[in-house]
């Protein structure tokens, strides 16, 4: 199974992706990494954070498992805008044309409450410093 170290102001998680369900989309994150930029909070998706860089996007990794809807922990992809989605709560990929389909990744498995904590900031204090790697 994949993994992903995400360290966010000196917090690592790590979090599983689903190699079987979208495979697509994990080789896509996979070769952008290791990616060392910001995360944002949503400004239109509820209680999320937004990973957006160039190196994501990859147009032909198609959506797959399509879901709109976030939960707290889970980890979505969108190939066409180059973005890596981190929920800390409930939200729904949206944006000024209205809500879209994003791929199902994968759960943040180790460390979730703290990661949590940390995207949750991204609201109150703005963008933060974020590393991206595979994990181990």
């Amino acid at each position: 199974m994949t993994t992903l170290r995400i360290t966010i102001d000196g917090v690592t998680a790590v979090a599983e992706l689903k190699d079987a369900a979208a495979p697509n989309g994990v080789a896509a994150v996979l070769a952008a990494l290791p990616l060392q930029t910001r995360v944002v909070h949503a400004s239109r998706s509820g209680n999320c954070a937004v990973v957006h860089d160039g190196a994501l996007r990859d147009e032909a990794a198609g959506i797959e498992g399509q879901v709109s809807m976030y939960y707290p922990g889970m980890v979505a992809y969108d190939p066409v805008r180059g973005y890596l989605v981190l929920a800390y709560g409930q939200g729904q990929a949206r944006s000024t044309t209205g809500t879209h389909w994003v791929t199902y990744l994968g759960d943040v498995v180790d460390n979730a409450a703290e990661l949590a904590a940390k995207l949750q900031d991204t609201r109150d204090r703005g963008a933060l410093d974020v590393l991206i790697e595979q994990g181990e």
